[in-house]
């Protein structure tokens, strides 16, 4: 029970509060902006020069015309109209008068935050269509994020292995400076190349952007099959001449093979017209047994054989004519023959440096956001450098590969000729002279970088093949050793594990050991997929959480730019493993039935060139399934790409 001096007090109390304690209820409005000053000159048309859908949207009044809608006065009393999208009428009364209005309110430093307008979708799309565009005086939406996270991530694409590149034809470029209108032209061709360099980096920044998951995986595949074999031949006797198989094949196991049966039939074909010399196989007789030791002249018979074989732009067949030559050296005397000097650019160099220069966006974007609190525009701009961290990851795994990108170098190494090389280009307007030609003009040409570790099992595959004899018979590219070499590689293969009195000794030993270690089971392909989703989901996850607990919490279109994106990714990885998934379970399996039959492709396009074949197959069927989800998700991640980025800038 209360005392008679604590009732009094509290009379007292409740006397003052509704005497002199101000309260919007007790006031009286002749119209609402007299209530809520905010909504004076409030219109439902574009408040600038342009329209809704071509950036003049202002979300501002968008939550002014919902505040607009959700009151009313009666009786001269702000009220709480039917249908309203103020979450709290009554914080919403009192925030507005301590200046804590909720459209373009900042943060003060108050846990409550501002009043929550709240509209459901069809309310959004019939009032507030369209976009906004950013303004150039808030340097924070556009600056942070083009200078702090797109500029380096420019320098990053460039880093990534490409085939092809748009450029203008030399032609262009062959005007006379020896008078005034040269250096105008030239000057103006200069501008024209400037702005087609411009415009091939942006292309090739956003195809990046957009294939990141298959060029991960790729690549991820392509260093771990490089690991395994450096380390076969460093823990395994081999021959030099495979050694030098296999080390070429990481240095350059991204170019172009050709195939090797189309090379025979064309070399079957010479021998038919009486205009060439023909040249055979050394050691090659009819009965097709292996041949004796050969003498220091069967160098010269085998050089000019390997020359005649040489009729493609196959760097496979060019290097045989470097290789094959050591089979007939004894082991006492080193071949001197051009070696690669030039080394892959430096890692620190190439990918470091970008690294660094995208570690300070971050360190900047960090400091920002503490100078400003409750600055939406900073944090978003963060989770955009997030999300875009992708490209660097791509760089990263690029810089890890061993292939050197330029195949001039083993042009260098072979000795071809520059004349030649003739010109590959795909011209886009040829009367224009604009089209995509090779980044690296050359005789070889480098696979792009979604394809390079499937290359790569390629030229795996053609190294097995080079060493695995199950019939007896010598194909026309490759030599059998001599007897000696023969009888230690069998002597080397009965102490195998695997040898049983059953096993094919007319094959390399060795190479059941390198079929085994290259073979990609379950396993592997399970540390290559949990490699490649550290890549592709680090960067979402980071992005996501920023922009879900940016106020106000929950999912927006950021965060959604974000999943679709990642979705796209992830279904383009499983069309990569479709495609490229399988290898070389044992010897007995062929080299084309493995790069062609079990897999999507033909080496003669997606359709099979056979006449005893339907048009329409199962094969053609799986190829235009596989091609119409490329192109799907490959443009579903292009257009999330470039649409989440807009929405930044």
């Amino acid at each position: 029970m209360f005392g008679l001096s604590q009732l009094r007090s509290i009379r007292a109390g409740i006397l003052c509060s509704i005497l002199f304690a101000p309260s919007v209820l007790s006031q009286v409005y002749e119209n609402i902006t007299d209530a809520i000053p905010q909504l004076q000159g409030l219109t439902r048309t574009a408040p600038g020069a342009w329209d809704f859908y071509l950036g003049g949207q202002n979300f501002t009044v968008c939550c002014l015309l919902a505040v607009n809608d959700s009151i009313r006065l009666s009786n001269g009393r702000l009220v709480e109209a039917e249908t309203s999208y103020l979450t709290n009428f009554s914080f919403f009364e009192s925030a507005s008068q301590n200046n804590n209005f909720p459209c373009g309110a900042a943060y003060q430093g108050d846990s409550a935050g501002s009043p929550v307008v709240r509209v459901p979708f069809s309310y959004c799309s019939s009032n507030c269509g369209g976009w906004q565009r950013s303004q150039a005086s808030k340097t924070r939406q556009w600056v942070g994020p083009l200078i702090g996270f797109i500029l380096p991530d420019l320098v990053f694409c460039l880093v990534v292995p490409r085939r092809r590149k748009l450029e203008l034809s030399p032609k262009f470029f062959s005007g006379r400076l020896d008078k005034v209108q040269g250096w105008l032209y030239a000057l103006s061709v200069g501008l024209l190349a400037g702005l087609l360099v411009s415009l091939d980096t942006i292309i090739w920044l956003c195809t990046c952007f957009a294939f990141a998951g298959p060029m991960i995986v790729s690549g991820v595949y392509e260093a771990l099959l490089d690991s395994r074999i450096l380390h076969f031949v460093e823990e395994t006797a081999l021959t030099v001449d495979m050694k030098a198989r296999l080390l070429f094949l990481i240095l350059v196991g991204n170019l172009d093979l050709i195939d090797l049966s189309h090379g025979r039939s064309m070399s079957q074909s010479s021998r038919g017209s009486g205009d060439k010399t023909l040249v055979d196989a050394p050691g090659k007789s009819s009965e097709h047994k292996f041949r004796p030791s050969a003498p220091i002249d069967a160098r010269y018979q085998l050089q000019r054989y390997l020359t005649a074989q040489s009729t493609q732009d196959s760097p496979w067949l060019d290097i045989e004519r470097k290789i094959a030559p050591l089979q007939l050296y004894p082991c006492s005397i080193a071949p001197q023959w051009p070696m690669h000097n030039d080394p892959p650019a430096d890692f620190g160099s190439t990918v470091g440096g970008p690294v660094v220069f995208f570690a300070v966006a971050f360190i900047y974007s960090l400091i920002d956001i503490l100078t400003n609190l409750g600055d939406s525009d900073t944090a978003h701009a963060l989770a955009f450098g997030l999300w875009w961290m992708t490209v660097p990851y791509i760089a990263i795994v690029a810089g890890l590969l061993l292939a050197g990108n330029n195949p001039n170098t083993l042009e260098a190494v072979i000795g071809i000729e520059s004349s030649d090389v003739e010109e590959d280009n795909v011209w886009l307007c040829e009367r224009l002279g604009l089209g995509f030609g090779l980044t690296y003009p050359s005789k070889y040409k480098t696979a792009w970088m979604w394809f390079r570790g499937r290359q790569k099992r390629h030229w795996v595959d053609r190294v097995l093949d080079f060493y695995t004899v199950t019939d007896g018979t010598v194909p026309g590219d490759r030599l059998l050793p001599d007897e000696k070499t023969l009888q230690q590689r069998q002597k080397k293969f009965r102490s195998h594990p695997g040898f049983t009195q059953d096993s094919d000794m007319t094959t390399d030993p060795d190479m059941h050991q390198l079929c085994e270690i290259t073979r990609m089971g379950w396993a592997s392909w399970a540390i290559i997929l949990f490699i490649t989703g550290i890549f592709i989901f680090t960067p979402f996850i980071l992005a996501y959480l920023v922009s879900y607990f940016t106020p106000r919490v929950g999912l927006s279109c950021r965060t959604f730019t974000y999943i679709m994106y990642t979705i796209t990714q992830v279904f383009q990885i499983g069309l990569f493993l479709w495609a490229h998934a399988n290898s070389r379970t044992s010897l007995d399996d062929s080299f084309d039935a493995v790069t062609n039959t079990a897999t999507l492709f033909h080496p003669n396009g997606p359709f099979r060139k056979d006449p005893e074949n339907q048009f329409w197959s199962y094969q053609s069927l799986r190829c235009g399934v596989w091609y119409s989800s490329v192109f799907a998700f490959g443009g579903g991640a292009i257009f999330t790409a470039i649409g989440g980025t807009l929405m930044q800038m």
